[in-house]
């Protein structure tokens, strides 16, 4: 199937989705493995100042940790440094951010801008539970709901999640459920399209937005 932006998720569930031999080859995992280990190293010297600036900003612990799910919808522990005041998810209506979302730190607003707050998840893609590029991994709360929308949610887990992504660069922040299945038309286009080039062209596009602060 040929994605376009007017492919919506209603005709993406009447299609057979074709997986691209890239996502899980082995140039892809060395991609995974060579890059994490470099962003886990500028995370060590890092690492300090973060959590001074989290424990001087708010109270709670400097780490947040949730299950998301993976491959194949097995679930895993997702890291991220936490932005946002704790207890702001302890219900299914929170697990989402909104613009402007008051339950943001000040400092947590800086590293969701800069992107800092996703480095913890390269640890993530080390171990073998996400890849850099691929879907963004969902919330299992929310999964029954999406997979209402569209019956092909599903096939987002085919392959890893990852930290940065086709959808997040063409679709951006997903608010709500409906917004999470439209990302699905560049989540499928992903899938079935996936190269080390692509994977490259998403990788420099999300560093070039990090370094124009995202969200600015």
């Amino acid at each position: 199937m040929i994605m376009t932006s007017e492919t919506n998720v209603f005709e993406i569930s009447k299609s057979k989705i074709m997986l691209s031999d890239y996502n899980n080859s082995k140039r892809k995992r060395v991609v995974d493995v060579f890059v994490s280990i470099i962003a886990l190293l500028f995370l060590l010297l890092i690492f300090p100042l973060i959590y001074l600036v989290i424990k001087f900003d708010s109270k709670g612990p400097v780490l947040y940790k949730r299950d998301r799910l993976g491959v194949n919808a097995k679930r895993f522990h997702l890291i991220k440094f936490r932005t946002m005041a704790v207890g702001s998810d302890l219900n299914k209506s929170g697990l989402r951010t909104k613009n402007f979302d008051n339950r943001v730190t000040r400092i947590g607003r800086l590293l969701r801008r800069t992107y800092l707050d996703e480095f913890p998840q390269f640890w993530n893609v080390l171990i073998g539970q996400m890849s850099i590029v691929g879907p963004r991994p969902e919330f299992p709360e929310l999964y029954s709901d999406l997979e209402k929308i569209s019956p092909n949610f599903r096939d987002r887990m085919l392959i890893k999640p990852g930290i940065t992504g086709l959808a997040q660069i063409k679709y951006k922040h997903a608010h709500n459920d409906i917004e999470a299945a439209g990302r699905l038309v560049y989540d499928i286009e992903y899938i079935s399209s996936a190269s080390l080039f692509g994977d490259i062209k998403i990788i420099l596009e999300t560093l070039k937005r990090s370094i124009k602060l995202r969200g600015s």
